[in-house]
Protein backbone atom coordinates (compact mmCIF):
# COMPACT_ATOMS: atom_id res chain seq x y z
CA UNK A 1 0.00 0.00 0.00
CA UNK A 2 2.87 2.68 0.91
CA UNK A 3 4.82 1.92 -2.15
CA UNK A 4 1.54 2.45 -4.04
CA UNK A 5 0.70 5.64 -2.41
CA UNK A 6 4.68 6.69 -2.41
CA UNK A 7 4.30 6.41 -6.64
CA UNK A 8 1.28 8.32 -7.10
CA UNK A 9 1.74 11.38 -8.93
CA UNK A 10 -1.75 12.25 -8.59
CA UNK A 11 -1.53 12.38 -5.02
CA UNK A 12 1.52 14.19 -4.62
CA UNK A 13 0.63 16.35 -7.41
CA UNK A 14 -2.47 17.47 -5.10
CA UNK A 15 -0.48 17.18 -1.90
CA UNK A 16 1.91 19.43 -3.18
CA UNK A 17 -0.23 22.09 -5.05
CA UNK A 18 -1.92 22.86 -1.48
CA UNK A 19 1.30 23.07 0.44
CA UNK A 20 2.75 25.62 -2.31
CA UNK A 21 -0.73 27.68 -1.72
CA UNK A 22 -1.97 27.13 1.60
CA UNK A 23 -0.81 30.15 3.21
CA UNK A 24 -2.82 31.69 1.20
CA UNK A 25 -6.25 29.71 2.03
CA UNK A 26 -8.04 31.92 4.60
CA UNK A 27 -11.05 29.90 5.27
CA UNK A 28 -11.00 27.03 7.98
CA UNK A 29 -13.92 25.07 6.74
CA UNK A 30 -13.91 21.44 6.95
CA UNK A 31 -15.15 21.22 2.71
CA UNK A 32 -13.43 23.95 1.32
CA UNK A 33 -10.60 25.17 3.75
CA UNK A 34 -7.33 24.83 5.91
CA UNK A 35 -9.62 21.59 7.67
CA UNK A 36 -10.02 19.61 4.56
CA UNK A 37 -6.54 20.37 3.57
CA UNK A 38 -5.56 19.17 6.93
CA UNK A 39 -7.64 15.58 6.45
CA UNK A 40 -5.83 15.40 3.63
CA UNK A 41 -2.11 16.03 4.74
CA UNK A 42 -3.11 13.19 7.82
CA UNK A 43 -4.21 11.09 5.68
CA UNK A 44 -1.32 10.94 2.93
CA UNK A 45 1.12 11.61 5.57
CA UNK A 46 0.57 8.10 6.92
CA UNK A 47 0.24 5.93 3.69
CA UNK A 48 2.94 7.97 2.48
CA UNK A 49 5.57 8.40 5.62
CA UNK A 50 6.04 12.18 4.15
CA UNK A 51 6.27 13.57 7.63
CA UNK A 52 6.16 17.38 6.21
CA UNK A 53 2.72 16.96 5.64
CA UNK A 54 1.79 15.58 8.81
CA UNK A 55 3.74 18.93 10.83
CA UNK A 56 1.40 21.04 8.78
CA UNK A 57 -1.65 19.66 9.40
CA UNK A 58 -0.96 19.66 12.95
CA UNK A 59 -0.03 23.50 12.81
CA UNK A 60 -2.98 24.08 11.23
CA UNK A 61 -5.24 21.88 14.23
CA UNK A 62 -3.44 24.36 16.49
CA UNK A 63 -4.17 27.13 14.96
CA UNK A 64 -7.96 26.39 14.55
CA UNK A 65 -7.92 25.68 18.67
CA UNK A 66 -6.35 28.81 19.19
CA UNK A 67 -8.68 30.64 17.46
CA UNK A 68 -11.54 28.79 19.01
CA UNK A 69 -10.24 29.57 22.61
CA UNK A 70 -9.96 33.15 21.50
CA UNK A 71 -13.72 33.40 20.19
CA UNK A 72 -12.68 34.28 16.78
CA UNK A 73 -14.89 31.66 14.88
CA UNK A 74 -18.11 32.35 14.62
CA UNK A 75 -20.91 29.84 16.23
CA UNK A 76 -22.49 29.40 12.77
CA UNK A 77 -19.02 28.08 11.03
CA UNK A 78 -17.92 25.40 14.27
CA UNK A 79 -21.06 22.88 13.24
CA UNK A 80 -18.89 22.29 10.06
CA UNK A 81 -15.99 22.30 11.78
CA UNK A 82 -16.94 20.32 14.83
CA UNK A 83 -17.58 17.64 11.82
CA UNK A 84 -13.58 17.76 10.88
CA UNK A 85 -12.59 17.68 14.12
CA UNK A 86 -14.41 14.64 15.37
CA UNK A 87 -13.33 12.44 12.07
CA UNK A 88 -9.93 13.56 12.85
CA UNK A 89 -10.23 12.34 16.25
CA UNK A 90 -12.20 8.76 15.52
CA UNK A 91 -9.76 8.38 12.98
CA UNK A 92 -6.88 9.12 15.81
CA UNK A 93 -4.92 11.63 13.92
CA UNK A 94 -5.46 13.88 16.83
CA UNK A 95 -5.66 13.77 20.94
CA UNK A 96 -8.69 13.46 22.10
CA UNK A 97 -8.00 16.33 24.51
CA UNK A 98 -9.70 17.86 21.39
CA UNK A 99 -13.19 16.32 22.77
CA UNK A 100 -13.32 19.48 24.68
CA UNK A 101 -13.85 21.53 21.68
CA UNK A 102 -16.63 19.65 20.82
CA UNK A 103 -18.07 19.62 24.27
CA UNK A 104 -18.36 23.47 23.97
CA UNK A 105 -19.89 23.33 20.63
CA UNK A 106 -22.40 21.49 22.26
CA UNK A 107 -22.92 24.08 25.29
CA UNK A 108 -23.11 26.62 22.53
CA UNK A 109 -25.78 24.75 20.74
CA UNK A 110 -27.79 24.13 23.87
CA UNK A 111 -27.92 27.85 24.31
CA UNK A 112 -29.16 28.86 20.79
CA UNK A 113 -32.01 30.80 20.21
CA UNK A 114 -33.17 29.26 16.95
CA UNK A 115 -35.76 32.06 16.38
CA UNK A 116 -32.52 33.98 15.33
CA UNK A 117 -32.45 32.39 11.97
CA UNK A 118 -35.55 34.06 10.48
CA UNK A 119 -33.16 37.22 10.52
CA UNK A 120 -29.78 35.51 9.37
CA UNK A 121 -29.20 35.78 5.46
CA UNK A 122 -27.01 32.22 4.82
CA UNK A 123 -28.69 29.53 6.72
CA UNK A 124 -25.99 26.99 5.22
CA UNK A 125 -23.91 26.90 8.06
CA UNK A 126 -26.94 25.64 10.21
CA UNK A 127 -27.63 23.36 8.11
CA UNK A 128 -24.48 20.85 9.39
CA UNK A 129 -25.84 21.17 13.18
CA UNK A 130 -27.87 17.75 13.14
CA UNK A 131 -25.12 16.32 11.55
CA UNK A 132 -22.58 17.49 13.82
CA UNK A 133 -25.18 16.31 17.07
CA UNK A 134 -25.20 12.61 15.36
CA UNK A 135 -21.53 12.57 15.04
CA UNK A 136 -20.92 13.44 18.23
CA UNK A 137 -23.24 10.62 19.85
CA UNK A 138 -22.98 6.93 19.29
CA UNK A 139 -26.88 6.61 20.63
CA UNK A 140 -29.66 8.45 20.33
CA UNK A 141 -29.92 9.08 24.44
CA UNK A 142 -32.17 10.77 26.92
CA UNK A 143 -29.32 13.36 27.61
CA UNK A 144 -29.14 14.32 23.72
CA UNK A 145 -32.90 15.06 23.24
CA UNK A 146 -32.31 18.23 23.90
CA UNK A 147 -29.47 18.48 21.72
CA UNK A 148 -31.54 17.38 19.18
CA UNK A 149 -34.63 19.15 20.11
CA UNK A 150 -33.08 22.35 19.67
CA UNK A 151 -31.49 21.27 16.00
CA UNK A 152 -35.35 20.86 14.66
CA UNK A 153 -36.33 24.01 16.50
CA UNK A 154 -33.31 25.93 14.18
CA UNK A 155 -34.89 23.67 11.55
CA UNK A 156 -38.26 24.93 11.54
CA UNK A 157 -37.03 28.54 11.83
CA UNK A 158 -35.48 28.28 8.18
CA UNK A 159 -36.74 30.48 5.85
CA UNK A 160 -37.25 27.73 3.21
CA UNK A 161 -34.70 25.58 2.01
CA UNK A 162 -34.11 26.01 -1.83
CA UNK A 163 -31.14 28.75 -1.31
CA UNK A 164 -28.70 25.62 0.68
CA UNK A 165 -26.67 23.72 -1.38
CA UNK A 166 -27.97 19.99 -2.45
CA UNK A 167 -24.87 19.00 0.16
CA UNK A 168 -26.48 20.83 2.40
CA UNK A 169 -30.15 19.72 2.10
CA UNK A 170 -28.58 16.05 2.25
CA UNK A 171 -27.17 16.85 5.63
CA UNK A 172 -30.57 17.78 6.93
CA UNK A 173 -32.18 14.80 5.24
CA UNK A 174 -30.26 13.10 6.89
CA UNK A 175 -30.31 13.64 10.46
CA UNK A 176 -34.49 13.57 10.05
CA UNK A 177 -34.05 10.01 9.25
CA UNK A 178 -31.85 9.47 11.79
CA UNK A 179 -34.27 10.75 14.31
CA UNK A 180 -37.74 10.23 12.45
CA UNK A 181 -38.22 6.64 14.60
CA UNK A 182 -37.99 8.57 18.03
CA UNK A 183 -41.37 9.12 19.05
CA UNK A 184 -41.70 12.33 20.37
CA UNK A 185 -39.93 13.90 17.11
CA UNK A 186 -41.76 11.86 14.70
CA UNK A 187 -44.45 14.87 13.95
CA UNK A 188 -42.11 17.49 13.73
CA UNK A 189 -39.89 15.73 11.72
CA UNK A 190 -42.60 14.77 8.93
CA UNK A 191 -44.14 18.62 8.83
CA UNK A 192 -40.22 19.27 8.16
CA UNK A 193 -39.79 17.03 5.35
CA UNK A 194 -43.48 18.48 3.64
CA UNK A 195 -42.10 21.94 3.89
CA UNK A 196 -38.21 20.67 2.60
CA UNK A 197 -40.27 18.90 -0.24
CA UNK A 198 -42.98 21.84 -0.85
CA UNK A 199 -39.30 24.51 -1.24
CA UNK A 200 -37.90 22.36 -3.33
CA UNK A 201 -40.56 21.00 -5.84
CA UNK A 202 -43.83 22.30 -5.32
CA UNK A 203 -42.77 25.86 -5.63
CA UNK A 204 -40.02 26.06 -7.23
CA UNK A 205 -38.38 23.45 -10.52
CA UNK A 206 -35.43 22.25 -9.28
CA UNK A 207 -32.71 20.45 -11.05
CA UNK A 208 -31.28 18.21 -8.36
CA UNK A 209 -27.79 17.71 -8.20
CA UNK A 210 -25.95 13.71 -7.87
CA UNK A 211 -25.54 14.61 -4.12
CA UNK A 212 -29.03 13.65 -3.91
CA UNK A 213 -28.77 10.24 -5.58
CA UNK A 214 -26.35 9.17 -3.31
CA UNK A 215 -28.84 10.12 -0.85
CA UNK A 216 -31.13 7.85 -2.03
CA UNK A 217 -29.12 5.02 -2.50
CA UNK A 218 -27.84 5.41 1.29
CA UNK A 219 -32.03 5.83 2.04
CA UNK A 220 -32.80 2.49 0.16
CA UNK A 221 -30.50 0.24 1.91
CA UNK A 222 -31.42 1.54 5.41
CA UNK A 223 -34.01 -0.63 7.62
CA UNK A 224 -36.62 -0.09 9.76
CA UNK A 225 -37.43 2.99 8.18
CA UNK A 226 -41.20 4.41 7.20
CA UNK A 227 -41.51 5.54 3.88
CA UNK A 228 -44.45 7.46 4.23
CA UNK A 229 -42.67 10.80 4.79
CA UNK A 230 -40.15 10.84 2.27
CA UNK A 231 -42.47 8.79 -0.43
CA UNK A 232 -42.87 12.22 -2.79
CA UNK A 233 -39.86 13.19 -1.89
CA UNK A 234 -38.03 10.50 -3.02
CA UNK A 235 -40.03 10.28 -6.36
CA UNK A 236 -39.20 13.74 -7.48
CA UNK A 237 -35.04 12.99 -6.38
CA UNK A 238 -35.06 9.84 -8.63
CA UNK A 239 -36.69 11.56 -11.59
CA UNK A 240 -35.00 15.08 -11.61
CA UNK A 241 -30.94 14.01 -10.82
CA UNK A 242 -28.70 15.85 -13.65
CA UNK A 243 -25.94 14.97 -15.20
CA UNK A 244 -22.54 15.06 -13.98
CA UNK A 245 -19.12 13.67 -14.70
CA UNK A 246 -17.58 11.10 -14.01
CA UNK A 247 -15.30 12.95 -11.68
CA UNK A 248 -18.05 14.86 -10.16
CA UNK A 249 -19.66 11.50 -9.31
CA UNK A 250 -16.00 9.97 -7.77
CA UNK A 251 -15.74 13.28 -6.08
CA UNK A 252 -19.43 13.53 -4.39
CA UNK A 253 -19.52 9.77 -3.23
CA UNK A 254 -16.27 9.96 -1.69
CA UNK A 255 -17.14 13.04 0.44
CA UNK A 256 -20.59 11.87 1.13
CA UNK A 257 -18.26 8.90 3.01
CA UNK A 258 -16.15 11.09 5.11
CA UNK A 259 -19.92 12.80 6.05
CA UNK A 260 -22.89 10.88 6.11
CA UNK A 261 -21.28 7.35 7.01
CA UNK A 262 -21.86 4.03 5.58
CA UNK A 263 -20.27 4.73 2.05
CA UNK A 264 -22.72 3.91 -0.69
CA UNK A 265 -20.73 3.79 -3.63
CA UNK A 266 -23.46 3.61 -6.73
CA UNK A 267 -21.44 2.64 -9.59
CA UNK A 268 -17.24 2.08 -10.51
CA UNK A 269 -16.05 4.72 -12.31
CA UNK A 270 -12.98 5.02 -14.46
CA UNK A 271 -11.41 8.38 -13.80
CA UNK A 272 -8.48 10.69 -15.57
CA UNK A 273 -7.41 11.98 -12.41
CA UNK A 274 -4.41 13.56 -13.99
CA UNK A 275 -6.68 15.84 -16.51
CA UNK A 276 -9.29 16.42 -13.23
CA UNK A 277 -6.85 17.68 -11.12
CA UNK A 278 -4.63 19.74 -13.82
CA UNK A 279 -7.55 21.63 -14.24
CA UNK A 280 -8.63 22.29 -10.42
CA UNK A 281 -4.75 23.98 -10.40
CA UNK A 282 -5.27 26.23 -12.59
CA UNK A 283 -8.83 27.25 -11.59
CA UNK A 284 -6.61 27.44 -8.01
CA UNK A 285 -3.93 29.62 -9.28
CA UNK A 286 -6.28 31.84 -11.73
CA UNK A 287 -8.49 32.58 -8.75
CA UNK A 288 -9.21 32.76 -5.27
CA UNK A 289 -6.55 30.96 -2.51
CA UNK A 290 -9.50 31.50 -0.01
CA UNK A 291 -10.41 27.91 -0.61
CA UNK A 292 -8.95 24.94 -2.16
CA UNK A 293 -11.52 24.66 -4.85
CA UNK A 294 -12.31 20.62 -4.22
CA UNK A 295 -8.71 19.41 -4.69
CA UNK A 296 -8.49 18.48 -1.17
CA UNK A 297 -11.74 16.61 -1.95
CA UNK A 298 -10.33 14.69 -4.65
CA UNK A 299 -7.48 13.92 -2.97
CA UNK A 300 -9.21 12.16 -0.18
CA UNK A 301 -11.33 10.62 -2.99
CA UNK A 302 -8.29 9.07 -4.87
CA UNK A 303 -6.99 8.21 -1.04
CA UNK A 304 -10.29 6.24 -0.08
CA UNK A 305 -9.82 4.55 -3.61
CA UNK A 306 -6.43 2.62 -3.22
Amino acid sequence: MKDNISNSKELFAISNTLLLYYPAVTSYSFLEGKLGISVLFYEFAKLSEQDQYKSMADDTVRELFVKFKTKKIALFNLFEIGIGISYLIKKGFIEPDFTSLLQEIDKMLSSFNPEITRNIQDNSKLAWAGIFVLRNKENIEPLNVSLIKKVLDIYENFNGFYHLSTLEINAILYFLIAVSNVQQFKLKVSELLKNIDNTLFTNHTKKLDYDYYIFMKFYEEQKNLTTEHLSNLRKNILTNVSDCSDTDKFIKENLHSLIFPPTVKTLELKINFISAIEKIQLRIMDGSFAINNGLAGIGLAVLNSK
